[in-house]
C-alpha cells in the first residue's frame, strides 16, 4: 500500500506534538557512508522521510527529526539544548514537512508555523538552522496561493510537487537555492502528476495522468533540460525501480513482477506470485506486501533476491505496515502514525528464522 505525505498550507488544522522532556543527546562523531547521498540508499517510495548514514539513523516523526545510532536502536530527539520542551521550531529537532540530506548537512521544508514557508538548511547534530530558500507558493486559477506539497530530496536537489489547479514542480539546489519550475505547459494543459517520483542518475521518472485519465511514465533529463515519453502506465502497478536501462514493477492486477526495457520498449514477465500486493525495491532485495482481507489485514512480507529468487516470508502485526530498508534492518511502523516500533535484521534474512523484534524502549523522549 502506498503512503503519501500531502503536507497542506491552504488548510487549518492542529498539530499535536509530544511536549515531553529529555535530556541533552547529540549523535556521535560521524564520518558519511560510502554512498554518493545516503539519502539515496532507499528511495522515498514509502512517503516518509528517513536518512542513513555510517553512524546513524535520521527520521522524520510528528514534525520532529529523532537519531538513533547503529549499534544501539533507540530514537532520540536530534536536539541538545538543555531544558528544551521540543514543542516549537526554536527547538534544534524541529523538522518541518521534509527532510533530506546533501554535503554533510540535513535540510527541512517548512510549510507551516510562524515562519514564511521555506526550506533550513541545518548541521548534523540539529544545531545552525539556516533559512538558504524560499518555498514557492504557485496561485491557482481561484487567486489563492499555494496548495498540497509533497517533497523528494535527491542528489543535491529538492524537487516538490504542488497540488493545485494547475499543478506546479520545481526543483531547488541545495548547494546555491535556486530554485526553477520544470515543465509547466504540461500542468497548462490539465495534465496531472502523480507523487511517485524515481530517480536515476541525472533522470527523474514520474507518471503523468491526461485529463481523459490516461497514465504515461515519463522521463525527465536534467542533462539537456527535456521531457520525453517511456510508457503506458497503470494505477495496478503497485511498486516500482529503475535499474539502468529497466523499469522494474509489480503488476497487481495481474500478480507479477515485471521488467520493462527501456532500449527495446518490450515488457518482460520475471516472475507471478498469484498473490495480489504492492514491491518494494532496494539494492539488496525485493519486498512484496501482500494481504487477505479488504481492511488489509493479514498482512505478509514476502522477501526476493534482486533476481526473484525466493527467501522467506513473516506476518506483519495488524495496523503495522514495512516503512524502511537500510544497510542493516528492516524497520516497521504504525499504520496511521508512522511511528517506527518493530525491526528485523537483514542478517536473518534466509536463514529461516525470521522473527520482528520491538524496538528497544522507543520513542523514549530523552
Amino acid at each position: 500500500m502506498e503512503h503519501r505525505k500531502i503536507i497542506s498550507v491552504i488548510l487549518v488544522f492542529v498539530l499535536l506534538m509530544g511536549l515531553a522532556a529529555c535530556s541533552a543527546q547529540k549523535p556521535p562523531e560521524q564520518t558519511l557512508s560510502g554512498l554518493q547521498d545516503p539519502s539515496l540508499f532507499r528511495q522515498q517510495d514509502r512517503g516518509e522521510f528517513f536518512l542513513e548514514t555510517e553512524d546513524c539513523y535520521y527520521y522524520l516523526y510528528n514534525r520532529k527529526i529523532y537519531f538513533s545510532s547503529k549499534t544501539d536502536l533507540c530514537f532520540y530527539f536530534l536536539c541538545n539544548k538543555p531544558n528544551c520542551p521540543h514543542g516549537g521550531e526554536d527547538c534544534n529537532a524541529d523538522g518541518g514537512s521534509a527532510l533530506g540530506y546533501w554535503n554533510g548537512h540535513l535540510y527541512s521544508a517548512r510549510l507551516i508555523g510562524t515562519m514564511e514557508p521555506s526550506v533550513i538548511r541545518m548541521d548534523l547534530d540539529g544545531g545552525n538552522h539556516k533559512e538558504i530558500a524560499k518555498i514557492m507558493l504557485p496561485v491557482n486559477e481561484s487567486g489563492s496561493e499555494g496548495g498540497a506539497y509533497t517533497f523528494f530530496f535527491n542528489n543535491g536537489a529538492l524537487y516538490y510537487h504542488v497540488l493545485a489547479t494547475p499543478e506546479a514542480f520545481f526543483r531547488l539546489d541545495l548547494s546555491t537555492g535556486k530554485t526553477e519550475q520544470l515543465f509547466q505547459e504540461y500542468f497548462q494543459d490539465g495534465i496531472g502528476l502523480l507523487d511517485q517520483l524515481r530517480f536515476s542518475g541525472d533522470d527523474v521518472y514520474l507518471i503523468m495522468i491526461s485529463p481523459g485519465g490516461e497514465w504515461r511514465l515519463k522521463r525527465y533529463r536534467l542533462t539537456d533540460q527535456t521531457l520525453v515519453d517511456v510508457c503506458p502506465w497503470s494505477k495496478n502497478y503497485l511498486g516500482m525501480m529503475v535499474d539502468g536501462q529497466k523499469v522494474c514493477y509489480f503488476d497487481a492486477d495481474r500478480r507479477s513482477f515485471f521488467e520493462y526495457d527501456l532500449a527495446t520498449g518490450t515488457a518482460e514477465e520475471r516472475l507471478r506470485v498469484d498473490c495480489y500486493g504492492a514491491a518494494h525495491y532496494d539494492i539488496d532485495y525485493i519486498y512484496l506486501i501482500t494481504w487477505e482481507n479488504a481492511d488489509f489485514s493479514d498482512k505478509r512480507l514476502s522477501l526476493y533476491t534482486p533476481d526473484y529468487q525466493f527467501l522467506g516470508q513473516l506476518g506483519i502485526p495488524d495496523g503495522f505496515d514495512f516503512d524502511y530498508a537500510t544497510q542493516d534492518y528492516l524497520f516497521f511502523a504504525a499504520e496511521m502514525s508512522n511511528r517506527l516500533t518493530y525491526y528485523l535484521p537483514k542478517s536473518s534474512i534466509g536463514s529461516g528464522d525470521l522473527e520482528l523484534l520491538p524496538l528497544p524502549d522507543p520513542y523514549s523522549y530523552r
